[in-house]
């Protein structure tokens, strides 16, 4: 099966389709688009992603590979700075959740490219991580803006800035195999990135 999500955009399906028939039996079964409802959380209430970035990526899965793709961004079109900020960190991140054995990969799959205010246009580019069957996987994307200090670059550590955004929900289908991807860890210790 293959879908497409762009990403808070279409209906939104329950997150729970069977909740009145799990609570008598403990068994919840999830559907690929069950936890779509997750798209489009902010981490960040006083930095929204919409004030920062005017694009979202388009996240596909398809036999075990999520794709993030970006079409080509127009910096002054697409983004806006913070003031005195000049260069950006763009991060995507993937966190893999075994639903069943309650476990979560111990590490988010991370990718990233960067700009700044004097950079026009950032081309295409698509990001692949490799999926379990199984599990509910999550793409977050973020949004580091750094300014120049006397020793280098210094993020940016303002409440008002550095968004960050769930744009990727969903449950792969097949049977969870704890041995198909290493480093799994309680849920317990989960972090975004």
């Amino acid at each position: 099966m293959s879908i497409t999500i762009l990403c808070g955009i279409g209906p939104t399906p329950k997150l729970f389709d069977n909740l009145e028939s799990a609570s008598k039996t403990k068994v919840f079964r999830f559907k690929t688009r069950s936890f779509m409802d997750l798209v489009g959380f902010e981490f960040n209430e006083n930095a929204r992603m919409k004030g920062f970035a005017s694009f979202k990526p388009i996240v596909t899965a398809k036999g075990g590979v999520m794709k993030v793709a970006f079409n080509e961004l127009s910096v002054p079109q697409h983004f806006s700075f913070p003031l005195k900020s000049f260069r950006c960190v763009v991060t995507v991140s993937l966190s893999v959740f075994s639903l069943t054995e309650d476990l979560m990969l111990s590490h988010a799959k991370n990718e990233s490219f960067e700009l700044n205010k004097h950079t026009k246009v950032v081309p295409a580019q698509t990001f692949n991580f490799d999926v379990p069957p199984g599990c509910l996987s999550l793409i977050r994307m973020a949004l580091e803006f750094f300014v120049v200090a006397k020793s280098g670059w210094k993020a940016v550590t303002d409440a008002k800035a550095n968004p960050s955004v769930i744009c990727g929900a969903l449950y792969t289908s097949g049977v969870f195999k704890k041995g198909t991807f290493a480093n799994w860890t309680s849920q317990k210790n989960f972090k975004m990135a």
